[in-house]
């Protein structure tokens, strides 16, 4: 990896967007998950963005965007009585409303 060769890796440290700045001698031995886990290791402040290239290399697509809930099509569509239903929430997102209504 070179990480003793500062001129290998002072373009990437210095960069306001690393995870787009790979050095060319590094970048072709890494797969997009290394180069997403070295970015968390070294500029763990660029992390959203290095996941979310990751995801649009490794998947396709523009953009990266949460489908809209509905919770009704989830339940009668992608689940059995054997499977339950994982909610992985981000800060600030509330879905026990929208829980509440369609249990009752």
């Amino acid at each position: 990896m070179q990480f003793d060769n500062d001129g290998i890796w002072q373009e990437f440290a210095q960069s306001e967007q690393p995870e787009q700045k790979f050095p060319g001698q590094v970048s072709g031995r890494l797969s997009p998950f290394q180069r997403c886990m070295l970015i968390q290791v070294l500029r763990p402040d660029r992390l959203e963005s290095a996941m979310q290239l990751f995801i649009k290399e490794s998947f396709g697509g523009e953009s990266v965007q949460a489908n809209s809930f509905n919770l009704k099509s989830l339940y009668e569509e992608e689940t059995t009585c054997q499977d339950p239903i994982l909610f992985i929430i981000s800060p600030g997102s509330d879905p026990s409303a929208e829980l509440q209504q369609f249990a009752e």
